[in-house]
């Protein structure tokens, strides 16, 4: 799969294109082919070093949007989901888009969500 990767911290430059092996969803949960990641200030602050200095190398992107296997359009947290595929924790993953801002606000996630069609 396509991911955005660091190997050092710092600013955008940083971030590079790589193939990466598929995510194994553990039980319970849902591999997500991603449309779109959120992009928020926690994950900007790990990629420059300043916020929860990540394990090197490391894969940014705390929010998912995007279609499971069978086409579900599901929107979740995730771990690496600057990624074409990501894995979502199947019990809190939103499938009614109306509802997503509200129950992520609801579970005190920061940052914008960016959606496209």
């Amino acid at each position: 799969m396509r991911a955005i990767q660091i190997i050092r911290t710092g600013g955008p430059e940083v971030l590079t294109e790589v193939e990466l092996p598929d995510p194994e969803p553990a039980p319970g949960h849902l591999l997500v082919e991603v449309e779109a990641a959120g992009v928020n200030f926690a994950d900007t602050a790990r990629v420059a070093g300043a916020y929860l200095p990540p394990e090197l190398p490391f894969v940014p992107g705390g929010e998912v949007v995007g279609r499971t296997a069978d086409g579900r359009r599901v929107m979740g947290l995730a771990q690496r989901g600057y990624a074409s595929r990501a894995v979502v924790d199947g019990e809190d993953a939103l499938s009614d888009a109306r509802r997503a801002h509200e129950d992520m606000l609801a579970r005190r996630t920061t940052g914008k969500i960016i959606l496209r069609p």
